[in-house]
């Protein structure tokens, strides 16, 4: 009998203690796929600056590898990897660039995806403090870009409209749910590229 209650007990604890344990666990894979852009970054500066290094040295695909960014809104104290692909895998580890999407700095709509979070300052909770006006910055291995936010809009989940282009311009989409807790609409945040 004694056993048996140190098993319930063992498997309530355990219960309780899951979503701090995978929210934790989460967070570990975020930073990790930080720390590994921020030493791919280092290491490219290290092979760009190196004099005696033979070209056939290194891999090309490692140092134009475009695709890995940090996405950084100084407003909201956000600074989080840019996965590629939004999937539910990738969305609960950090943000994603939703699929069929451009390139940061390239014509077209850069969009990106991720959890509203119920806890404060994790990933996108703090998305409806954006306003008109307010910076939202794009970190690549080679580039830099800014965006200035020029609309914020809740639509219904199904109002893809907002991940269009017009393809003219250089723009950033940003999207979560909203309410928090509730998820019924998009809260859709739009900017163009000021550099």
């Amino acid at each position: 009998m004694k056993k048996l209650s140190f098993v319930f007990i063992l498997a309530g604890i355990l219960i309780i203690l899951y979503p701090t344990l995978n929210r934790g666990y989460n967070d570990y894979q975020a930073q990790k796929v930080l720390q590994e852009w921020q030493k791919s970054m280092n290491d490219i500066s290290s092979v760009e600056t190196s004099e005696n290094l033979n070209s056939e040295d290194v891999n090309k695909d490692d140092i134009n590898d475009n695709d890995k960014y940090i996405l950084k809104i100084d407003k909201i104290d956000l600074y989080m990897p840019v996965l590629k692909g939004a999937t539910d895998g990738n969305l609960d580890i950090s943000l994603s660039q939703m699929n069929h999407t451009a390139k940061p700095g390239q014509i077209g709509n850069f969009a990106v995806a991720g959890h509203r979070s119920y806890t404060y300052g994790r990933h996108f909770n703090r998305l409806d403090e954006i306003k008109k006006g307010d910076i939202i910055e794009v970190e690549t291995r080679g580039e830099n870009y800014k965006y200035k936010v020029d609309e914020t809009i809740v639509v219904e989940p199904d109002e893809l409209w907002v991940l269009e282009s017009n393809d003219k311009e250089k723009e950033i989409t940003l999207v979560t749910c909203t309410p928090i807790k509730v998820a019924s609409h998009r809260l859709i945040i739009k900017g163009k590229l000021v550099q």
